[in-house]
C-alpha cells in the first residue's frame, strides 16, 4: 500500500518532532495525511506518544510536596565545602627556575 506524504521510515525517524510539535505546518499536514492512511504508523505513533506520557508520569511526578528548609540547604553546602581539601601552596615542590629537562628527572 502506498501512503501519501512521507514514507513509513520517515514517519518513524521524525516521530518525536511530530509529537513535540517541532515541525513546520506543511510537514505536519503531510505527516497527518500519512497517519490517516497508514494504520500501522498511526498505531506506532499512538504507542510512542503513550510511552512518553507514561514515562513522564512515572519518572517526573512533580515537585516535592514539602519545601526544603534553607538551613538544611546551608548545612549541606557547608559540609560539602568542609569536605574539600584545602590547597596548601607552601607544600608545593616545583622548581620553576630549573630547565624542563632537569624537572623531568
Amino acid at each position: 500500500m502506498k501512503c501519501p506524504g512521507p514514507s513509513c521510515k520517515e514517519v518513524c525517524e521524525f516521530l518525536s518532532d511530530f509529537v513535540d510539535g517541532q515541525m513546520s505546518a506543511v510537514r505536519r499536514l503531510a505527516f497527518e495525511a500519512h497517519l490517516k492512511a497508514c494504520p500501522p504508523c498511526a498505531e506506532y505513533m499512538h504507542q510512542f506518544a503513550l510511552t512518553i506520557k507514561l514515562s513522564k508520569k512515572c519518572c517526573c511526578p512533580g515537585k516535592p510536596t514539602l519545601p526544603i528548609p534553607d538551613d538544611l540547604i546551608k548545612a549541606v553546602c557547608a559540609a560539602m565545602a568542609a569536605d574539600q581539601p584545602a590547597c596548601d601552596v607552601s607544600q608545593a615542590r616545583c622548581d620553576t627556575t630549573a630547565p624542563l629537562s632537569k624537572q623531568q628527572n
